[in-house]
Parts: structure tokens; sequence; C-alpha cells
């Protein structure tokens, strides 16, 4: 009987024991497993952060391409409306110049007009000098003064 006993309390140890493994294996197999899926949280956490960077950084692009694409318009602008401001600088400073040559040209032509009139006006008097000159001469002449 004491074979029996401790072959009964054997068998129960056993059992004991086996059922002590199978509940620690279960432990260690529910820890691995939240071990694996907290890691896979973490990589789907890392993953949606990398994909929520990479969006980020194609709207900073995005919105950088826009910047640079409105200043290369802003200078094109700028460049535009200063060749425009010189085409007309240039043709203002022409119209000045074609004004100025046209002023000298009418004082050249109205100086020219006076000298000729003057010289006209002389050439009259001097034949009304002459013709006077030369009547009195003869009224000199005929009164025997000279």
């Amino acid at each position: 009987m004491n074979r029996m006993a401790d072959t009964v309390v054997k068998n129960e140890r056993e059992k004991q024991l086996k059922e002590e493994k199978r509940l620690l294996e279960l432990q260690i197999r529910r820890a691995e497993q939240e071990k694996r899926d907290e890691q896979e949280r973490q990589e789907n956490v890392k993953k949606h952060n990398k994909e929520v960077n990479i969006y980020l950084k194609q709207q900073m692009e995005e919105r950088e391409q826009r910047r640079e694409s409105l200043r290369q318009k802003d200078i094109e602008q700028h460049k535009a409306l200063l060749q425009e401001n010189a085409l007309k600088q240039e043709l203002d400073e022409r119209k000045e110049r074609e004004y100025k040559e046209q002023l000298l040209q009418n004082r050249v032509f109205q100086e020219a007009q006076a000298i000729s009139k003057k010289t006209h006006v002389e050439r009259e008097m001097n034949e009304q000098e002459k013709k006077l000159n030369k009547d009195l001469l003869q009224d000199l002449k005929k009164r025997n003064l000279i």
C-alpha cells in the first residue's frame, strides 16, 4: 500500500508538474504573444509616423515650389515692368530731344528771318538813303551850293 500510495502521490505530483508546466508554457506563449503584439503595434506606429512625415514633407515641398513659382513670376513681372519703363523713358527722352532740336531749329530760323529782314530793311534804307542823297545832291547842284 505504501507503494500504491507512493505511486498515487507520484502520479499526482507528475500531474501537478505537468499542469504547472502547461501553465508556464501558456504564460510564456501569452507573454511572447503580448511582446509580438507590442512590437507590431510599435512598428505600426513607426510606419504611421513615417507616412505622416512623408506627407508633411511633400506638403512643405509643394508649398516651397508654389512660393518659388510665385517668386519667379514676381521677378519676371518686375523685369517686364522695368523693360517697359526703360522703353517709355527712352521714348520720352527721344521726344524731348526732338522737341529741343525743333526749338533750336525754330530759333535759328527765326534768327535767320530776323537777320534777313534786317538786311532787307537796311538795303531798303540804303536805297532810300541813296535816293535821298542823290536828290539832295541834285537839289544842291540846282541851287549852286555845290
